[in-house]
């Protein structure tokens, strides 16, 4: 399911939700994408390193798996999300294709409009 959409709306605090322009919220079923979404948000413009999106999903031990898990988390993401708001790799970890539409601070922003760009 993609956005498809021109903008998107990110509620990072509980519940979160990714609400696109004129539509309804997407599908983000589980912590483990959610977490890893909220990383990269908090990040945006940056890239999040694996490492610190591990710590995201998994705030005990990861599993032996756990590499193989987040790359399954970020594909869904990316066919949640869509094209232009591509998740890529990059030589210090992840970064999105999101930007605030806000020139106010990270903490104010949770509730903002971002775009792709």
């Amino acid at each position: 399911m993609q956005a498809g959409l021109d903008a998107l709306r990110f509620r990072v605090f509980d519940p979160m939700e990714v609400l696109p322009e004129g539509g309804g919220p997407l599908k983000l079923r589980a912590p483990l994408q959610r977490r890893p979404l909220a990383a990269l948000l908090a990040g945006a413009g940056r890239a999040v390193s694996v490492d610190t999106l591990t710590d995201a999903i998994w705030t005990e031990l990861p599993p032996d798996q756990a590499r193989k898990a987040l790359l399954e988390c970020l594909h869904r993401l990316r066919r949640n999300l869509g094209e232009p708001y591509r998740i890529n790799l990059e030589h210090a970890g992840y970064r999105t294709g999101i930007r605030s539409t806000s020139n106010q601070p990270a903490v104010g922003r949770a509730n903002l409009p971002w775009r792709h760009g």
